[in-house]
């Protein structure tokens, strides 16, 4: 009897190290270096190309980091094929933060020369630079075709 995966092509990747010079104007890509699993080699230079048509549910968790504890609002979006496909954003009322965490999750459909990425911004009160805290697993990117 033969096995059928229908949750893949699928993957899941962190980065490592800190990713700084995060843009306070424009959207910057996040890098996401290490894979945790890929079960089809889809996963390449921090973009997902899945060559396989269907629906996938695409997920990402950032934490972005400030240096002046005044991290005011940060974007997170799911670009596909380089444009901004969706995006959210968290604004802070106060002015002493200087970590935030923001998740963002789609079902998309994809065809064979389809792919994502994930960009991020954030804006400060007093324009200070940011970056993405990816050790230990706190920012990830991952997929998975859904079996429809």
């Amino acid at each position: 009897m033969a096995i059928t995966r229908i949750n893949s092509p699928a993957f899941e990747a962190q980065g490592s190290g800190s990713q700084s010079s995060i843009s306070t104007t424009t959207l910057t890509k996040v890098n996401f270096a290490s894979e945790i699993y890929d079960t089809d080699g889809k996963f390449a230079d921090s973009r997902f190309t899945p060559t396989v048509p269907g629906t996938y549910f695409i997920y990402s968790s950032v934490l972005l980091t400030g240096s002046e504890d005044q991290i005011t609002q940060f974007y997170i979006a799911i670009y596909k094929n380089g444009s901004q496909y969706l995006f959210t954003f968290m604004q802070n009322g106060s002015s002493n933060i200087s970590k935030m965490p923001l998740n963002i999750s789609a079902a998309i459909s994809l065809d064979a020369d389809d792919y994502v990425e994930i960009y991020v911004r954030g804006i400060s009160a007093n324009s200070s630079a940011f970056a993405v805290e990816n050790g230990s697993g706190r920012s990830r990117f991952g997929a998975y075709k859904l079996g429809l």
